[in-house]
């Protein structure tokens, strides 16, 4: 286990031959998959959300994932993560009521 949390450390920050901003979109992409799977989506099955706000959800954690498996392996895809994340979060702001919020709707 904590052989595994070093080298993922190495991988994402302390690899000295890579340039910053690859480093920030690994930082990125992995915030977005820790956040989405491992905080979001248990707070918002809590509440009873609408379930095509919980799939917006894992569907951006698993594609932050995705996207920090393929940075790994030297494929980064900066443009299709942008716009994969301007899409999904416009889905999951509109099927959670908007700027109303979920709280005052239901």
């Amino acid at each position: 286990m904590i052989f595994g949390l070093s080298s993922l450390d190495a991988s994402v920050v302390r690899d000295a031959t890579l340039p910053l901003h690859t480093k920030i979109f690994r930082l990125v992409c992995l915030a977005t998959a820790t956040l989405c799977l491992v905080v979001i989506l248990p707070i918002n099955w809590w509440q009873h959300l609408p379930i095509l706000v919980n799939v917006g959800n894992v569907a951006l954690g698993l594609f932050g994932a995705f996207c920090f498996w393929e940075s790994r392996r030297g494929r980064n895809w900066f443009i299709g993560y942008f716009l994969v994340l301007l899409l999904l979060l416009d889905i999951v702001w509109f099927f959670n009521a908007g700027s109303a919020g979920s709280v005052s709707v239901s």
